[in-house]
Formats: C-alpha cells, structure tokens, sequence
C-alpha cells in the first residue's frame, strides 16, 4: 500500500510540474467512436429542478426592497396577533426554516427568521383564515401540521397551496386557528 501510495504520489508530482507530459492524450469525439446510442430522437435524461437548489443563495440575489423585513418582536405586540407559535417550516424539498406562525382575526401569517440578522424576520405568507380547507397532523408525527388551503367543490376540495410547519406546541395552534376560522364562517352568515 504505501510503495502504490508513493508511486501515485510521483505521477502527481510529475504531471503538476509537467502537464503537457501526460500520458493521457487529449483528443475531439469522433462519429467513429460510437459506442451505444446518441442521444438524438430520444426523450431528456436530465432536468434543472428547482426544489434542489440553494435557497441561501437564492435569497441573497432578490432585492431587499421586494422583500418585507421586519422586528420580530415589534410584530407579535400588534393588537391584531391572538397567538403566535415558534416553529419550523417544512418545506416541500425537506428544507427547514425557523420561523414563527402567527395567527390574527382573520390572517394566519408566517414571519421566518433571518440567519444573519438577530431578531429580524421575513414576511414570507399572509393567508386569509378563510382559506383554510383542512388541517392535518400525523399520528407518528402530531406536531407537523400541514395547512391546506383551497375552495370547497361540492363534495371535493380543490387544493391550491399548502403550508407545513413543525409546532411544539401543535395542539395548542390547531385548536386557536380552527376556533378563529369558525369565527370567521359565523361572521360570514
């Protein structure tokens, strides 16, 4: 093992002080080199995915002015805040943010914190209560809470968009969030 390691560790040496003496010749792909099927007239094997990329990243590119920052703490002392639940948003891609769920008389919002910021957060969703067509929470799981939001079709619920979130405390938010929307479908009648 270590006579192989000290040999491949002189091709090493000698190809960074000689690159142009490689054994390895470099050379164009030629028709004649054909080996299996070309990848004419067949469908993509490969695809940019979205939900794989670093949203770090994605997050420093847009401008701060599109986004809305705000004191986190300035924020939970509105009049308008019932309840607010620390949590962690789930989401889809497995990503997890801390943030906070707040919910209002009539708006369940979603405030994520900035990593590089002490007691600043983001506004990332304002949903209307109304909206809410169903809360889950798995028995393996009671504290990840999915939110979905839709419009009843007669029997059927036709889903548009849903939110997850990881809540200590999930008992507590799923009863203040069904209480205020049964206060909202009162006041509708």
């Amino acid at each position: 093992m270590k006579s192989k390691s000290a040999e491949v560790k002189e091709k090493l040496i000698d190809y960074i002080v000689n690159p142009n003496s490689s054994p390895v010749q470099e050379r164009h792909v030629s028709s004649s080199d054909k080996i299996g099927k070309r990848y004419r007239n067949v469908a993509p094997v490969f695809s940019i995915d979205d939900d794989h990329d670093n949203v770090t990243n994605v997050e420093n590119v847009e401008d701060e002015e599109t986004r809305e920052l705000v004191q986190i703490q300035s924020w939970l002392k509105q009049p308008e805040v019932i309840e607010h639940f620390p949590c962690q948003e789930v989401k889809v891609n497995g990503f997890m943010y801390r943030s906070h769920l707040i919910v209002t008389n009539s708006e369940l919002i979603v405030l994520r914190e900035m990593a590089d910021r002490k007691g600043v957060a983001e506004v990332i969703v304002k949903r209307p209560l109304s909206a809410i067509v169903k809360i889950t929470a798995r028995k393996r799981h009671p504290e990840l809470i999915t939110f979905k939001y839709g419009v009843p079709d007669g029997e059927n619920l036709i889903i548009s968009d849903m939110d997850r979130f990881l809540i200590p405390n999930a008992d507590k938010a799923t009863k203040v969030v069904s209480e205020q929307i049964l206060k909202q479908l009162k006041i509708k009648e």
